[in-house]
Formats: C-alpha cells, sequence, structure tokens
C-alpha cells in the first residue's frame, strides 16, 4: 500500500525515525517519532476514521490498513515541517485496544554464590527465566487458550529479598526478578502483523493501552486507575512498569444504569440526562435525585474496584499517589470521587490519596515526561495515548549508557518476545 514513498528514513544522527499506531474505538491516530537519549520528539500526527473497534468486534484488516495508511501518510508529510524532508520510518509500534489484553504477573530467580558479585549476564538470565514461566502458564491452560504473549516487562529486582535499582555488582544469595506479561487474542495479534506487513513496516511492539500509560506515570510507586465503558482497570506501578495489572468488569455503563435505575429513567437516554445535569438545566429537586443517584453509582464502582483489588493482590498498604485517566473522557466527576474518604477507607492507603491526571485538558501536570511536540497539535487530551505510546518507545530504545549503565531490560524482553524487532 505504501511502495511509493519518497524518502525512507531509518535513523538521524541523533536517534531513529518509529512510527506510531494508536487504536481508538472510531479511529486510528498515527505519529512518526525521533527516538534518542530516552527521549521522544513527535515529528508528525495525524488521525484518521476507522471501523468499530469494540471490545466485542472483529478486526477488520482491510478497513483497519486502510485507515492506518491514510493516518500514517498524513502524519509523515507532516515531519516536512520539523526536519525539512519527509519522513518514513521503517519500525513501528502498535497499540492494541482496551481490554482485548490480558496480564499477569510472575517472579523468578536463582540461587547463587554469595561471596560472587552478580553479573548482567545472570541478571538476564533470570529475566529471560521469567519469560519462560510466562510462556509455561500460557502453554498449561491448554490448546484451548488461543493467546500469544505480546509484552513483558521487568517491575522489580531483589537480592536477598530487598528490593534494588541495579543488582549488578552487588552480593548476595538470591537474585529475583518481578516481571509482568500481557497476553491478546492471536487472531488480534496476527490481525496486526498483517496490516504492518501491508504498510511495510517492522513491527516490534505491541503495547496493551493501559501498558502504554503506565509508561507516563513519573512516580517511584503509583496507583493507575483506567476507567472505561464497559470496565476499570487498576495496576500498581513501579518506575513506569506494572507490577500488577487488574480488569475489573465495571466501567461507565454500569454508573449510569445506577443513575437511570434510581431516577427511573431510560438507560438509551441517560446520556442525554447527564449532558442536562452537567449544564444545571434541570429543577432543583431532580438534580437532586439525580445527584444522589450519581454518588451511589460511583461508590458502588469504587467498592467494586477495592474488593477486586483486594481480593487479586492483597497487600498491607498500596501507594497513596493515584494516576487516573477517564479513557471515556465523558465522566469528569470520578476524578473528584477518588479523592473522597470513601475511596481512602476502600484500601488501605496509609495516608490520604493524592489523585492525579495523565495529561488532562491543558496538560498541567500530568503532561507527559520526556516526549516532546514539535508539531504543536497533540497536546489536547485525545492524543494522551499517542504521547504515552511515544513514552514507551523511547524507554525501549533508551541507551545503556543514559540509564547509568544499567542494563536495558526493557530492550531485551521485547526483543525476546518479538525476536524480530529490529531498534538498532
Amino acid at each position: 500500500m505504501r511502495w511509493l514513498r519518497s524518502s525512507t528514513a531509518g535513523s538521524s544522527k541523533t536517534g531513529i525515525y518509529h512510527s506510531l499506531l494508536v487504536l481508538e474505538r472510531h479511529h486510528v491516530r498515527a505519529a512518526v517519532v525521533e527516538l534518542g537519549d530516552g527521549a521522544a520528539q513527535l515529528l508528525g500526527v495525524a488521525t484518521a476514521p476507522v471501523h468499530d473497534l469494540g471490545p466485542s468486534g472483529q478486526p477488520d484488516v482491510d478497513r483497519l490498513a486502510a485507515g492506518c495508511e491514510r493516518a500514517l501518510s498524513e502524519a509523515e508529510e507532516m515531519t516536512r515541517r520539523a526536519v525539512g524532508r519527509k519522513v518514513v520510518a521503517d519500525t513501528a509500534s502498535i497499540s492494541l485496544p482496551a481490554p482485548l489484553a490480558n496480564a499477569f504477573s510472575v517472579s523468578a530467580d536463582r540461587r547463587r554464590n554469595a561471596r560472587e558479585r552478580i553479573s548482567e549476564q545472570e541478571l538476564n538470565t533470570v529475566v529471560k527465566r521469567a519469560l519462560r514461566q510466562a510462556q509455561d502458564r500460557l502453554d498449561a491452560a491448554g490448546p484451548k487458550m488461543d493467546r500469544d504473549i505480546i509484552w513483558g516487562g521487568l517491575a522489580e529486582t531483589l537480592v536477598d529479598g530487598k528490593i534494588v535499582l541495579d543488582p549488578v555488582g552487588l552480593h548476595g544469595s538470591l537474585l529475583e526478578a518481578r516481571a509482568c506479561f500481557a497476553t491478546a487474542p492471536h487472531l488480534w495479534v496476527r490481525a496486526l502483523e498483517v496490516v504492518a506487513e501491508r504498510l511495510e513496516l517492522d513491527l516490534c511492539c505491541i503495547v496493551p493501552d493501559e501498558i502504554a500509560l503506565s509508561a507516563a506515570v513519573p512516580d517511584a510507586r503509583a496507583l493507575l486507575v483506567v476507567l472505561g465503558e464497559e470496565h476499570t482497570v487498576a495496576a500498581e506501578i513501579v518506575r513506569g512498569r506494572p507490577r500488577w495489572v487488574l480488569t475489573v468488569p465495571f466501567g461507565e455503563q454500569h454508573v449510569l444504569g445506577v443513575i437511570a435505575k434510581g431516577v427511573d429513567f431510560a438507560e438509551r437516554q441517560v446520556n442525554a440526562l447527564m449532558r442536562v445535569y452537567r449544564a444545571r438545566h434541570l429543577r432543583a429537586d431532580v438534580e437532586e435525585r439525580v445527584a444522589l443517584a450519581y454518588w451511589k453509582g460511583l461508590r458502588q464502582w469504587m467498592a467494586a474496584l477495592a474488593q477486586a483489588v483486594k481480593d487479586t493482590y492483597p497487600a498491607e498498604g498500596y501507594p497513596h499517589r493515584v494516576w487516573f485517566v477517564d479513557a471515556t473522557r465523558r465522566m469528569p466527576e470520578a476524578e473528584n470521587a477518588l479523592a473522597h474518604p470513601f475511596w481512602e477507607r476502600a484500601l488501605p492507603f496509609g495516608r490520604c490519596p493524592e489523585v492525579k491526571t495523565i495529561l488532562g485538558p491543558g496538560g498541567g501536570s500530568g503532561a507527559i515526561a520526556n516526549v516532546l511536540d514539535c508539531t504543536a497539535q497533540a497536546s489536547e487530551e485525545g492524543f494522551r495515548l499517542t504521547r504515552a505510546l511515544a513514552r514507551h518507545a523511547a524507554r525501549i530504545y533508551r541507551d545503556d549508557e543514559s540509564s547509568g549503565g544499567a542494563a536495558n531490560l526493557d530492550r531485551l524482553l521485547v526483543e525476546a518476545v518479538r525476536p524480530s524487532a529490529a531498534w538498532r
């Protein structure tokens, strides 16, 4: 589809060029970025409509490829403004719409002579052992498990039970690696591979939405909450990587259902009711009924979320910093609900939760670090996933020197999961 390309650029003097494709429900966003020194520069961005990519739908490869082709071509044309010529990148990362991905955590360790220092090779061996455990876990589910591992990330390393940032060079009798892996339906994985083939792209990484958003969390340890239409994703993030990820089948539509029932309103009309409610055009008595029903729905949402977290990943305490993303962009009150004492009592935080938004309206304190928008067109909330995916790609391409000499285990796992990954 893209064989008539006027200019091909695989790398620049300071980094490499890379394509991003972000799949959303009714459209695809494309970007061409320059990666280097752990940072990303957006050189061109564009959006194109596609067939409904709802979680219950099957991938329509022809329509999906056509939408990606259109968006990526427009993004490539925009690069002329930033670098003076058209940039066409040969490698690409593609996001996977939620909640198609499932994530699970594994832990691998290795005993060794405590008198010897831990080597980089030994650390790599333990990380690869974690991947093998993840593959064994998937195989144990049986032949009916039609899913593939698409992503893996190392969350923590421990030496003799103590968390360390970089174990290389330390002494210890037990080296442990805690990693998180994501799987996706084989049908979707193959569809994205076909799209990349048609666009003549080397598909380096398939990244679930929540994993991309994790890379945008700046704290050493925090919770991430992503509200969707039919589900909510909760995750504990350690330095931009998920330690665990949990999907709860309670989202925006369930909250609206509680509202409709509470005010005896048809569910198909509740969206219109909420628009009038937010505009403050309801009678005082009706507004009060809607507010009470709304608060009841939000409480049920928080209670379901907290219960699932406690049941699946119990802990004595959870990070008090909570990064919230309203993927629907239709329920702004949910962020304020997470700052209410009800949420503080729902989980053992240890202190009052502090709620922030990743790249909310106008950017603000939730702006994504190490991502520079050279187009001046990707600052709006709709490009949040695009910028987060750029941050993820920048971390994979990070040079070992820019990380203080630490091994680039992110790239190691990406290349192990997708052996064809070509980041060089």
